[in-house]
């Protein structure tokens, strides 16, 4: 065996550049066992070349073997900042274990539905898949820089970064995420094992660390949405509307589309996004670097939307000759983008009026044809000219056609 403080300098030294070149390149694979294990080869690739003594040690990107019936595979794990020490019973990598652990992979990895999840879904998805394989544990060495580097390639992969480094500041953070991962995976061991000694002894660690969060709660702190560059973010709005549903009847078209016979109330309300939700979303485009914007269709919701920070406000086409609450608009002294759907050139002339008697000064207009859906040859790209001619402002487009 070679000395302990040996095979650190010489991982510390070997692992640590070839997880540097992860960073950059990651491995391509299939995220499934042979994924993991061509990580690991790749990771710990220089210390076999040590020496005979280290090529008989190392053996990268090979599974440990089968722990003999009626005995554990168990570490005893020295804390940082405890004088208390966390056991932790993992797999005996037998056929069914192994089996096991590559069907859950082949289940959980579905790339489109991960790309599609929020930040919450996704940390329970890759805290599942981490512990399934931290449980397993199949290598002799190396197990969890494998497993982390195998996660944190996956994450983004699917949109997500995680910050294993945050758990590196303090002993207590380092005492933290491995105690999560401890007790996640004795979970695991304390359903299978039979009464026994081992399993009393976990049940004790269990109560003795009970204070301490497993790893999906810890790892709530350190995964996040992978932010959009700058060219991305500039290129993306993500626009809404903030109503508070009122009760009146559908209209021809809204009752031919839903093919239900139901009040302008009901259909509405089945819609509505709720103060906190609207808040959370926008919340949610300030973290991954995007625009949020809205449409304003009252007092209340204006209010609303100027608390949480939106920069401009947009008026849609129904707001048009409403002169009061464009007034009200302009008073805010915002930028504003106005629609123009179903108005003439005179209708749009006194709701910019009103919006600059309120202190109005940045004013964009946007041509819109409303209709749901627009016909191409209904679109008239050219009446854009035609406010820019007439206003001097501003002017784009408002799209309702389908593509």
């Amino acid at each position: 065996m070679l000395p302990i403080k040996e095979k650190e300098k010489a991982e510390g030294k070997a692992v640590a550049y070839r997880l540097y070149q992860l960073h950059l390149e990651p491995l391509a694979g299939n995220w499934d066992l042979d994924h993991l294990k061509a990580i690991n080869a790749y990771l710990f690739q220089d210390l076999p070349k040590l020496g005979p003594k280290w090529a008989e040690e190392y053996k990268p990107g090979c599974f440990r073997s089968q722990v003999p019936e009626n005995q554990f595979w168990r570490k005893n794990r020295l804390l940082k900042n405890s004088p208390e020490i966390s056991p932790v019973v993992y797999s005996n990598m037998t056929p069914a274990e192994i089996q096991a652990a590559s069907d859950f992979l082949q289940k959980s990895v579905d790339l489109p539905k991960m790309q599609a999840m929020n930040t919450e879904a996704f940390t329970a998805v890759i805290s599942s898949i981490y512990i399934t394989l931290d449980q397993l544990h199949p290598f002799p060495d190396g197990n969890s820089r494998t497993i982390r580097e195998f996660t944190r390639s996956l994450a983004k992969k699917a949109g997500f970064e995680i910050h294993w480094e945050h758990f590196t500041k303090t002993k207590d953070d380092f005492d933290r995420l491995y105690l999560a991962r401890d007790l996640s995976v004795n979970a695991i061991a304390i359903k299978q094992l039979p009464l026994s000694e081992i399993k009393f002894t976990l049940l004790d660690a269990a109560e003795t660390f009970k204070s301490f969060k497993p790893l999906p709660k810890v790892m709530k702190e350190i995964v996040r949405p992978i932010p959009w560059t700058k060219e991305q973010a500039n290129s993306v709005v993500c626009k809404l509307d903030k109503i508070i549903t009122r009760d009146v009847a559908q209209a021809e078209y809204q009752l031919n589309n839903t093919g239900k016979d139901q009040s302008q109330y009901d259909m509405l309300k089945a819609l509505e996004l709720s103060f906190d939700e609207f808040a959370k979303i926008k919340e949610y485009c300030d973290e991954i670097g995007i625009l949020f914007a809205s449409t304003a269709d009252e007092p209340e919701c204006l209010e609303f939307l100027l608390d949480i920070g939106m920069p401009f406000i947009k008026i849609g086409s129904d707001g048009i000759g409403n002169i009061p609450f464009l007034r009200y608009v302009g008073e805010k002294k915002c930028p504003v983008i106005l629609s123009t759907g179903m108005s003439t050139l005179a209708d749009v002339d006194i709701s910019v009026q009103a919006l600059e008697q309120g202190g109005a000064t940045d004013i964009s207009l946007l041509h819109c044809t409303t209709n749901y859906p627009c016909p191409f040859e209904d679109v008239n790209l050219t009446a854009m000219d035609t406010l820019k001619n007439a206003f001097g402002m501003q002017v784009g487009y408002s799209d309702h056609t389908i593509v």
